[in-house]
């Protein structure tokens, strides 16, 4: 019975530690889950903007001051790379 007095005296088993526990980790996962949707949202316009500019002509990458060479280095990379 005293390991048992000893075991709910701890702060591990107080309610308040632990619902301050819990919500620190929530808080955890919200913000990786938030920076990873942040993330995916940054690969997907990378690579839509290499899918665009390789759909241009050589007309239109003059315009914007890119060459075919620089365009190919570009659409080359993985979506993750910048």
């Amino acid at each position: 019975m005293k390991q048992l007095s000893v075991v709910k005296g701890s702060s591990f088993l107080d309610s308040t530690a632990i619902s301050a526990r819990v919500y620190a980790i929530v808080q955890m996962v919200e913000r990786s889950a938030s920076n990873m949707q942040a993330v995916v949202s940054e690969w997907q316009k990378r690579s839509k903007g290499r899918n665009e500019l390789a759909r241009m002509n050589s007309r239109l990458l003059q315009d914007i001051g890119l060459t075919r060479a620089e365009v190919q280095t570009e659409i080359n990379k993985p979506f993750w790379k910048k």
